[in-house]
């Protein structure tokens, strides 16, 4: 069995493995969307829209997380599954450093329009929608652990082609 090291973490394939898995997410997710829109007609209520978004949301991330993770291992060529899943772990990283800047920006905005009195963004505050972690967090645990999977396989299938790409090469020669 093989012992990644994290000495092993090519950062600059696991960031264009990233970049990769967010433009296949965006293809991937409006295929998708237009492909589920089209089979099951505009959903009725809130909830099947909810649970119909969800379920295109986890193929997505799968199916992304697993093309950027292969391109992640084929530049990394080597430790490629471990290289795969960091593309989900860069993902996370951006996403928490993003959410931190929106947040203290949001927070920001609500301060000033406080002190100001009414404005143009009157009515918003700095808090609004922090009681709506807990269904959140656990959707976006099942989310990294399925895009971490799915790195991690993307860098396995790059194993399997990189191998065939030499053998073929060494009998070129």
């Amino acid at each position: 069995m093989n012992q990644f090291r994290l000495s092993d973490v090519r950062w600059g394939a696991v960031a264009i493995g990233w970049l990769v898995s967010l433009v296949s997410g965006i293809v991937i997710g409006l295929i998708l969307s237009a492909l589920f829109g089209l089979a099951t007609g505009p959903a009725t209520d809130e909830a099947e829209a909810s649970v119909g978004g969800g379920i295109i949301g986890l193929i997505t991330g799968f199916l992304a997380y697993l093309v950027g993770g292969y391109v992640a291992g084929r530049r990394a060529e080597i430790a490629r599954p471990l290289n795969g899943a960091m593309t989900a772990v860069f993902g996370l990283i951006v996403g928490i450093v993003l959410a931190v800047v929106f947040t203290v920006l949001g927070v920001l905005i609500g301060l000033i329009s406080s002190i100001g009195g009414p404005g143009p963004v009157s009515g918003l505050s700095g808090f609004e929608g922090v009681g709506i972690v807990g269904g959140g967090l656990l959707a976006g645990l099942v989310l990294l652990v399925v895009n971490i999977l799915a790195g991690y396989l993307g860098g396995r299938l790059s194993e399997s082609s990189g191998t065939q790409t030499r053998q073929t090469s060494s009998r070129v020669r």
